[in-house]
């Protein structure tokens, strides 16, 4: 039998991140001789239609469920992992499936169970401690990712495991556009307030404005903060210094974006990449980002070197870095500095390489967990499983109909069952402290 991976993913954002790591490491991952299938959660909310439609490579299976309860999710996870099979079952921002998964290990220990990581929020490492007894790893995009799963989450190091994402790239040093008015500044990714921090954005522009920069701002992507920063900046889309180009999909980036770039603009907060940096370098695209949490051990973005770092939150001070790159001498460092980079650690070969080291080493360990008593527990979903318990709640759910409409994807498919707050003071303290270690 070969190495057969079930992967279990949300459907509903196939433009975002994950979900194009998710894309080349599975075709990588194929060629290689490994058997990969993606269970994509369906649903209200989750178009798995359009999911596949943008990664139409994609070996998948539909995961639905009818009654919109925790336990109808794991039944569904669980039908999945049985018929799929798995020596591996690997979970992408869908924490339901480790219980599933660890109701149908046999004798032999299959299927193994990992976590993959793509986020330093403290909900995330909830989940991580929630599920320690069923977890045989966990693999992490970024290496603070990593420290936090250790010293926050308490996972043994035997347990967990560092695999970045990765792009595609040109064997050749991309050649620097031609320098042009106004300036192009692009923002490339979700629209989003708490860790994106896209409210610094029309102040980044009014320090430009203030610096006497002639500048043009490409926004490509979608979110929650869309409406808003319309609003906010109605008078510069007005007058075209400001053009929303919506979600765009990854084939399409290059051309309609970063072919018309002069520089790329990140204000976030924190990441585990970002998959974005890494294609703009790709592309001959010269990085303006915030020194985001994560960065620090990551130890990949040196300022000045191969990118301008402002901290989070500067508006003024990230003006200044974007003015700096008009020097076409600073931005032609940093281009071929973003390029080595990229060449030598963000490659999708390399980071295919480091997956693969990951997933063999997961399947040849043999650790074992008392299973009988760390499982993680369902809650009641209401008065059916208050009175017959939550299995025999959920069967009589299921048989009269009776459902829980859900208002968003998350309350469908759950990303976390964290209880700690995403502002958690002693979390982000931890975070920090270890983010300014360096190797």
């Amino acid at each position: 039998m070969k190495n057969r991976i079930l992967f279990i993913s949300p459907s509903a954002y196939p433009l975002g991140g994950v979900a194009t790591w998710l894309d080349y490491l599975s075709e990588g991952l194929e060629r290689r001789g490994w058997e990969i299938v993606v269970g994509l959660a369906g649903g209200e909310w989750h178009d798995i239609e359009e999911y596949t439609r943008k990664h139409r490579r994609l070996n998948t299976t539909t995961i639905t469920y009818q009654t919109g309860t925790r336990q109808g999710r794991v039944r569904a996870l669980l039908d999945t992992v049985k018929e799929v099979d798995p020596k591996l079952v690997v979970g992408v921002n869908i924490p339901d499936c480790y219980l599933a998964a660890a109701k149908f290990r046999g004798k032999k220990r299959f299927p193994k169970i990992a976590m993959t990581l793509h986020a330093i929020q403290p909900d995330f490492y909830d989940d991580v401690k929630e599920n320690t007894g069923v977890l045989d790893a966990i693999v992490c995009t970024n290496r603070l990712a990593c420290a936090l799963v250790n010293i926050d989450a308490g996972i043994d190091e035997s347990r967990i495991f560092y695999a970045p994402y990765g792009v595609a790239f040109d064997v050749d040093i991309p050649a620097q556009n031609p320098y042009r008015e106004p300036f192009c500044i692009a923002y490339v990714g979700r629209l989003e307030r708490n860790q994106k921090l896209v409210h610094d954005l029309p102040a980044i522009l009014k320090n430009l404005e203030i610096a006497g920069v002639d500048f043009k701002l490409l926004i490509a992507g979608s979110g929650p903060e869309e409406q808003w920063m319309k609003r906010e900046l109605a008078g510069r889309i007005e007058n075209k210094t400001v053009e929303f180009l919506g979600a765009i999909e990854l084939h399409e980036m290059k051309r309609t974006v970063y072919a018309r770039t002069d520089a790329l603009i990140v204000t976030s907060s924190w990441e585990t990449g970002p998959i974005v940096i890494w294609e703009a370098m790709a592309s001959g695209v010269p990085v303006v980002t915030s020194r985001y949490i994560g960065s620090g051990l990551e130890n990949s973005l040196i300022d000045g070197v191969n990118c301008l770092m402002f901290p989070p939150g500067d508006s003024r001070e990230a003006a200044a870095c974007i003015k700096q790159i008009i020097d076409n001498e600073l931005a032609a460092k940093l281009i071929t500095g973003g390029y080595h980079l990229v060449a030598g650690k963000y490659n999708r070969n390399s980071s295919v390489d480091a997956w693969e080291r990951c997933f063999s080493e997961i399947l040849a360990s043999s650790v074992d967990h008392d299973m009988k008593t760390v499982w993680p527990t369902i809650p009641p979903s209401g008065r059916l499983d208050l009175l017959f318990g939550t299995e025999f709640g959920e069967t009589i759910r299921a048989n009269i109909g009776k459902r829980y409409v859900h208002q968003s994807p998350g309350s469908e498919w759950p990303h976390s069952y964290g209880v700690r707050d995403q502002n958690d003071v002693s979390f982000w303290t931890l975070a920090k402290t270890l983010d300014g270690m360096r190797n």
